[in-house]
């Protein structure tokens, strides 16, 4: 788990734009890869690998990990979120919310949050 946890670390400096190193994203791919590698059964790491691959643009490769993840624990909400915006047809119930980066997107975001 600790791989996965510090992959998500990775994740959120790249989404939020705080580090300036090109590699963060690569980062947490590596880490999520060796996370489910050590544990397949671990939610998390699947959700990170759905999300890092979305933004790569691996469509596929996001669903099939964001369904495994949501397989495992239908509560992670993480892993919805490039099922919901990419494929809302084939996963309806996820909330659909927009996938972007930065302040006028956390703000747009804040309305979901119940």
């Amino acid at each position: 788990m600790a791989y996965a946890l510090v992959g998500w670390t990775y994740f959120t400096e790249w989404f939020m734009g705080w580090g300036q190193d090109s590699q963060i994203l690569e980062q947490a791919l590596a880490l999520a890869q060796k996370a489910r590698t050590l544990d397949d059964f671990l939610p998390q790491a699947h959700a990170l690998l759905s999300l890092v691959y979305t933004w790569q643009k691996q469509d596929e490769q996001a669903l099939a990990e964001a369904e495994r993840a949501i397989t495992l624990n239908s509560r992670i909400s993480p892993a919805r979120v490039p099922v919901a915006v990419k494929f809302p047809v084939r996963y309806i119930s996820a909330r659909p919310i927009a996938v972007q980066r930065g302040p006028r997107a956390r703000r747009e975001r804040a309305h979901l949050v119940h």
